[in-house]
């Protein structure tokens, strides 16, 4: 047996022989004098440093990222051939530069965007697209005629500035971004971050999100719609004052504005409380979504504390509705919301007729309303109907803790209010009488009905095809009271109830219609569906023999998510086809 050493150093020699026979081989055809050139060293790319994020320059009011820009682009040419279906082209056109510029931006990349408003300066845009090739653009930019160029060492940025008169621009490149402002200062102080902060947080999955940081929203934002307030606040005394001289009489239009500046007040409350604010934008197939959101930092605070009394739920009660409906709603309310409202109504009331209601009569208003809130459960739903000039109007169903009781106090609180001599002297004055009551048998339902004459001059009747009177008419049925106000309202509330007793009567025979709003969820405090190509007929006065189903829904809904409250509306592509060609057919049609 050979020994262990014997057979290494077999192997070895063996070994010996292998390297011999793998360097003699590739050497057997060039020759034994020339010697084989040593290989060329592979060329190492420097590696692109990696920047840190910057903080938030000082005055940032918005913030916002396009997810692709072509992506929404390319989703809305499908609803109209006007909408480009690239970024690139289009941006260049707005920034006047050369056409190649354009073909270089990459617009399946994200957009950066920001409004900023420095302590010191003017407010400004700002925003940021990704480039294919910025060398290249570098060089577009440096040949093209209008600009000057200058390097700013502090942000790492070439800045083309505009010298066309007047100077709208200017263009900064910095590493892979296209930047764009209307100063120099404020693409200078935004750059750094639009660049380098903005896009190291996540993208997000819609495709735009604008955010409002919390310290603008508390400061600057509610500050400047306080200001707007107060304006419209001080001329609206200075108008009660004319008024109080001798001067023109309030309107009823000077009250509702008095209504709404008290709802601006409560808005400007809830921004001192609120947290971030965002716009969210999606887009599918020719459809687009926005919803909007008002970040709830605080539960215990006014703005928290009312925004938990909001009733929740579906949006099904909305599709309870006529099937001729153009609009339809189903909202939720608090007692303390239906208790606010009322005061309101009351106040308005007051402003409007100061003469007619006194203390006396503002007492005996809010005992009629203080009944009606507490009679009333938390449901309302209804819907808006067109079939001609002589049937359209509003059909109601409130829902309520004791139907008998809620009619006869509606039918004492519309006495009460037309018992104000200004208020049955205003309709004088507008050609209407003081609405009759009656009651009648409806729809088998025991019904109140206010009749109105329309306005008319005196011995002038109305022409054929147009409507001489309308109608308000109520009546308890079930947990709920129903409401029709309109000309031809007694056959509305007919359609109401058949409505309610036969779904093929309804919006909710629609099934396409029923998946839409079942998909709205179930924390909503209202919503509401509009159909454009209803709407038309009614535009022109055109009689409806018959309705198509609801296909073109624009869909509006308001509720509460964990962060805070939202709104959110959704145009469906019909819509917005229905929406372009009536655009389109105004402008063809010229002024």
């Amino acid at each position: 047996m050979r020994s262990f050493h014997s057979v290494l150093a077999s192997l070895a020699r063996l070994a010996a022989v292998a390297a011999l026979f793998a360097f003699a081989v590739p050497t057997a055809g060039i020759g034994c004098k020339k010697k084989e050139a040593p290989p060329v060293p592979v060329q190492q790319e420097t590696p692109v440093a990696v920047e840190t994020p910057v903080p938030a320059p000082a005055g940032l009011l918005v913030e916002g990222v396009i997810r692709a820009p072509d992506a929404i682009l390319e989703s809305l040419h499908k609803v109209s051939l006007f909408v480009p279906d690239k970024a690139g082209p289009t941006l260049a056109k707005i920034l006047a530069v050369p056409a190649e510029v354009g073909a270089e931006i990459d617009g399946q990349k994200p957009c950066y965007l920001a409004v900023l408003e420095p302590p010191q300066g003017q407010r400004a845009f700002v925003f940021a697209v990704t480039l294919k090739d910025p060398a290249h653009v570098a060089e577009l930019l440096g040949k093209a005629p209008g600009f000057k160029k200058s390097d700013d060492k502090e942000t790492a940025m070439t800045v083309f500035e505009s010298q066309v008169t007047p100077k709208t621009q200017v263009l900064g490149l910095r590493r892979n971004f296209l930047i764009a402002s209307a100063s120099v200062e404020a693409l200078k102080s935004f750059a750094p971050y639009l660049t380098r902060t903005m896009p190291t947080k996540p993208l997000p999955a819609e495709d735009l999100v604008l955010t409002l940081p919390q310290a603008a929203l508390r400061t600057k934002v509610r500050d400047t719609l306080k200001q707007l307030f107060d304006a419209a606040a001080a001329a609206r005394k200075t108008m009660a004052e004319k008024t109080a001289a001798g001067g023109p009489p309030t309107s009823a239009l000077d009250a509702l504005s008095d209504y709404t500046a008290r709802q601006n007040a409560r808005l400007v409350d809830w921004l001192s409380d609120a947290g971030d604010a965002r716009l969210v934008a999606t887009t599918t197939n020719g459809s687009i979504s926005l919803r909007a959101e008002l970040g709830m930092p605080s539960a215990e605070s006014a703005f928290g504390k009312q925004i938990a009394s909001w009733p929740l739920g579906g949006a099904g009660d909305l599709l309870g509705v006529p099937a001729t409906s153009f609009l339809a709603f189903g909202a939720r309310t608090s007692d303390a919301s239906r208790a606010e409202a009322s005061h309101d109504l009351i106040e308005m009331l007051a402003q409007s007729f100061p003469t007619d209601v006194g203390a006396p009569e503002k007492t005996k208003l809010e005992g009629f309303l203080s009944a009606w809130d507490k009679s009333r459960g938390p449901k309302t739903s209804g819907g808006v109907v067109y079939q001609g000039p002589l049937a359209v109007g509003v059909a109601l169903s409130l829902e309520a803790k004791d139907a008998p009781v809620l009619a006869k106090l509606m039918k004492d609180a519309f006495d009460a209010v037309l018992s104000i001599k200004g208020v049955t002297g205003g309709l004088k004055k507008q050609g209407i009488d003081a609405p009759k009551s009656s009651s009648e048998k409806i729809a088998g339902l025991a019904a109140t009905v206010y009749t109105i004459a329309l306005p008319h001059k005196a011995g002038e009747k109305p022409a054929p095809g147009e409507p001489e009177r309308a109608e308000i008419v109520f009546a308890p049925s079930g947990s709920e009271v129903l409401v029709s106000a309109g000309v031809g309202a007694k056959d509305l509330l007919q359609q109401l109830v058949d409505a309610k007793t036969d779904a093929s009567k309804s919006l909710g025979g629609d099934a396409s219609l029923g998946t839409q709003v079942k998909d709205l969820g179930e924390t909503l405090n209202g919503a509401l569906a509009v159909f454009p190509t209803r709407i038309l007929p009614m535009t022109t006065g055109t009689v409806v023999p018959k309705v198509s189903p609801p296909t073109d829904p624009i869909l509006l809904s308001i509720g509460k998510s964990p962060v805070g409250p939202y709104a959110a509306i959704t145009f469906s592509k019909a819509s917005l086809e229905t929406i372009v060609r009536v655009v389109v057919s105004k402008m063809m049609a010229g002024p």
